[in-house]
């Protein structure tokens, strides 16, 4: 489903008229972090702030849209970041 979501939809293949509803920029957004953080092993938070502003960037959407969906994810406890490893902050997913 993550990866259905973060790189099944482009914006001009968007049909208004569908029953079915489209995930947000904001949901395809944080199936990309979900998706970033699984196929990386081990990953920091500056890391994967890098990735997901790389990955906004190739969909036209701005790096901070990237980041906003890692601290919404965050905020929803689906990934965590540990930051008692002082600069090096270890990202993790449910």
């Amino acid at each position: 489903m993550i990866d259905n979501c973060a790189f099944g939809y482009d914006r001009n293949d968007i049909n208004m008229d569908a029953s079915i509803p489209t995930p947000s920029q904001q949901t395809i957004l944080g199936a990309m972090v979900l998706q970033i953080i699984r196929d990386l092993d081990e990953l920091t938070l500056s890391e994967l702030k890098v990735k997901i502003g790389e990955a906004s960037r190739e969909i036209r959407l701005s790096e901070d849209q990237g980041v906003r969906a890692i601290y919404t994810l965050l905020a929803n406890k689906l990934i965590t970041i540990d930051r008692s490893r002082g600069s090096y902050q270890p990202v993790r997913s449910f």
